[in-house]
């Protein structure tokens, strides 16, 4: 049940009654696996069928493909735009993506989430998610001491379930 990832309001978060207060869940994880990150970003102000209709016409521009006649009307297309935010995904082999935030729905808290990235292997996994920028820079350091630094911008833009790209050639043993 590794990589996976949950988007919620929040609102959907108590607000402690105490210092021996328990907390709130926000993921259900499974056995052995562990929360890595936590982000905040701009809230949902979206219907589903809106978003699926944003994400099929931007994903396409970015293929330089042609985008669906009417699937989405421009002014709600500039709309989304000018807020969207990415999320980037690295992977303990090497393996990037940045993701639009709303390719993540938006659910109630303490679910067992959705798939973040697709792992290939079983010794592979998430290492970070983070929200980033086109003009970010990225320094990526191994255990082993390997230190790469790229700009964000050269990451594809890919959706959530892809694996993602090769951004740093990780040695074995790192």
């Amino acid at each position: 049940a590794a990589a996976r990832c949950i988007r919620f309001q929040v609102e959907d978060v108590r607000v402690f009654a105490g210092r021996s207060s328990t907390g709130n869940r926000g993921i259900d994880l499974a056995k052995g696996d562990r929360v890595i990150s936590l982000s905040i970003i701009d809230g949902a102000e979206f219907g589903a069928d809106e978003r699926d209709a944003y994400l099929k016409v931007s994903t396409a521009l970015r293929r330089g493909e042609p985008a669906e006649e009417g699937a989405v009307a421009q002014e709600t297309y500039e709309a989304f735009r000018a807020r969207e935010q990415f999320i980037l995904t690295l992977a303990s082999n090497g393996l990037g993506k940045r993701t639009s935030a709303y390719d993540y729905r938006v659910t109630k808290r303490g679910g067992k989430g959705i798939e973040l990235m697709s792992l290939a292997d079983k010794d592979v996994e998430v290492v970070a998610a983070f929200p980033v920028a086109d003009s970010d820079g990225l320094v990526l350091v191994t255990n082993g001491g390997q230190l790469i630094r790229c700009p964000v911008e050269q990451i594809r833009i890919a959706r959530r379930s892809t694996r993602g790209v090769k951004v740093f050639d990780v040695a074995a043993g790192d």
